[in-house]
């Protein structure tokens, strides 16, 4: 056999041979769990002893559409602090999947709010998915120039059957 040959061999053989190993896909985060990975972009404090973590008023994740041939949303289990509407009377949290919008919600009142949105098909091409959140406004706390944003617990995709707002 030649040498081209020969070499040709092994490396298909070395790739048939080979077990790559694949990272396992990660379509949710809870935020207070530490042993989640780490998929968070940007946008969020450190975590608070209570499980969750306060946002900027832009944040962002990455996270890997699930596999499937029906519908996704995107779900953000929030809390609107009420510190942060004493500085403001309402405040516009906006969804965006890959630069795709996927809708908006207004909240008026501090309280616990599951935000679920329909993601278009045109926005999952790209793998894994930049889910970008961002409010219209947001405080700041006294003495800190930190920007105080909502109460983020858990981001996903997900089936909508799989949805808070559909259970």
């Amino acid at each position: 056999m030649n040498k081209p040959v020969t070499l040709s061999l092994v490396v298909v053989l070395a790739l048939l041979g080979c077990k790559r190993h694949r990272a396992t896909p990660v379509s949710e985060i809870q935020l207070g769990d530490k042993n989640a990975p780490a998929r968070r972009i940007q946008g969020l404090y450190p975590m608070e002893q209570q499980g969750w973590r306060r946002t900027a008023r832009s944040f962002a994740f990455s996270l890997d559409p699930p596999t499937t041939d029906r519908a996704l949303y995107v779900e953000l289990d929030l809390a609107v602090p009420a510190e942060l509407m004493e500085d403001v009377r309402s405040v516009a949290l906006a969804a965006s999947v890959n630069g795709v919008d996927a809708g908006r919600q207004v909240y008026s009142k501090p309280g616990h709010y599951t935000f679920t949105r329909y993601v278009p098909d045109s926005a999952l091409r790209t793998r894994p998915a930049n889910v970008q959140f961002s409010l219209d406004r947001s405080a700041t706390r006294s003495g800190d120039r930190a920007e105080l944003g909502v109460i983020a617990i858990s981001v996903s995709l997900k089936e909508y059957e799989q949805t808070a707002e559909y259970r």
